[in-house]
């Protein structure tokens, strides 16, 4: 039998509501040599029942039985792909139409066996503050060939995000070839709690050149069921913490000796942090990987964790014991780096961002990727356009906002 040109993997746990939505995403795409694997961590929601009831032959709908860490289920998930384009795809995620076609594209115009894609931004309401939700579509496209070792090099410095490196995850793709060379000497691919900061880490480091476009094919989620929201959410509310909580519950594989746990058992709230726990678990495979000097990685952690810093002030005590440093670095302007960051991605002139508090458009990720797509579709906007949607959207915003005070 022919291997598929592509496999989307979602691996899902508890999250029918927008599981649904997301499943209907890839469904909808064109490709026929496509195998979607619905990877269900033994919910009790109705997910089963969804993926069930559609009667798209390329769906492969596989249970694991009993209840997984995350890594544990992505690691089961890709053990059952057939694809020689492997992509996982979070089920409050999507792809938006043709997505798939237009990655085999890229992948084939640049001659790369790794792609990634800027995603477009997807606001689940009520977390847009509404019935409705929030989206933002990069509005200026250009694709890239990138040197991985040097992404990787400039990730670990704090100087880009690692959703700018080759993720197997909501907007990556990876050649199967790629996917086999990253494997540890026991066969599994992920070898971190966090499976996508790693394989950002893990492909990076195997110095492959890897496209990167801004021009989207993928649509980010982020919803209140979402794990990395609630891990690094600045107010732990109830419901915004039991993702968190249900995570680090699980059988999660140990930290890098190096890395400390939260205070709460599970991983440190910092982005950063993450990304020198998964350099440190590659690095053991990779050792012409240049070492990182925990110093002044714990510096750039704290800087980048700028706008809370004392959600990290005790994890970093204890990261400072556990590698031996005997003065824990305090960054200057940490307060201004903050502000930056908080108002750095409101700024940006190379986004247009769709949102309607009167009329519901954009209510879920299918609904999403479908706007997405006829935004993208359009004349380039100017820069004049840009600014003019940057106005609107800031309008509906205060009027938003203070319309709930008064209501209040």
């Amino acid at each position: 039998m022919r291997r598929p040109d592509v496999t989307v993997i979602i691996p899902t746990r508890e999250r029918a509501a927008t599981f649904e939505h997301c499943l209907r995403t890839v469904t909808d795409q064109r490709h026929r040599s496509l195998e979607i694997i619905v990877s269900d961590n033994a919910s009790t929601d109705g997910t089963a029942a969804i993926a069930a009831a559609n009667a798209d032959p390329r769906i492969r709908y596989l249970n694991t039985g009993r209840r997984l860490s995350m890594s544990a289920n992505w690691e089961f998930a890709l053990s059952h792909a057939t694809g020689e384009w492997v992509g996982f795809l979070g089920d409050d995620d999507g792809l938006l139409p043709g997505g798939v076609e237009d990655m085999l594209r890229i992948a084939s115009s640049t001659s790369t066996r790794l792609v990634r894609c800027r995603p477009c931004d997807y606001l689940w309401p009520p977390l847009a503050g509404g019935a409705d939700g929030r989206l933002v579509v990069p509005a200026r496209h250009r694709t890239d060939v990138v040197d991985g070792r040097a992404a990787l090099a400039r990730l670990a410095a704090g100087e880009v995000h690692y959703t700018r490196l080759p993720t197997l995850y909501s907007g990556g793709f990876v050649h199967r070839d790629l996917i086999d060379a990253g494997r540890g000497p026991d066969g599994r691919f992920f070898r971190s709690q966090i499976p996508d900061v790693y394989s950002a880490v893990r492909l990076a480091a195997l110095g492959e050149p890897f496209a990167y476009t801004t021009r989207p094919y993928a649509l980010n989620g982020i919803s209140g069921m979402s794990t990395g929201i609630s891990v690094f959410a600045r107010t732990q509310a109830h419901d915004k913490a039991k993702p968190a909580k249900l995570f680090a519950a699980e059988d999660n594989m140990p930290l890098h000796p190096t890395v400390p746990a939260s205070a709460t058992g599970g991983p440190p709230p910092s982005i950063q942090a993450l990304v020198f726990e998964s350099y440190q678990q590659v690095r053991e495979l990779e050792p012409t990987l240049p070492a990182l000097d925990p110093h002044d990685q714990l510096a750039i952690i704290l800087r980048a964790a700028a706008l809370a810093p004392d959600a990290l002030s005790e994890w970093a005590s204890r990261f400072a014991r556990a590698n031996n440093i005997s003065a824990p670095p305090r960054p200057p302007l940490a307060s201004l780096q903050g502000a930056w960051e908080r108002w750095e991605p409101r700024l940006r002139m190379d986004r247009i961002i769709v949102s309607d508090h009167h009329r519901p458009q954009v209510g879920n990720v299918h609904s999403a990727a479908l706007m997405a797509q006829a935004v993208i579709d359009r004349d380039r906007p100017s820069l004049a356009a840009i600014l003019l949607n940057q106005a609107r959207f800031a309008a509906t915003m205060l009027q938003a906002r203070f319309g709930r005070s008064e209501a209040a």
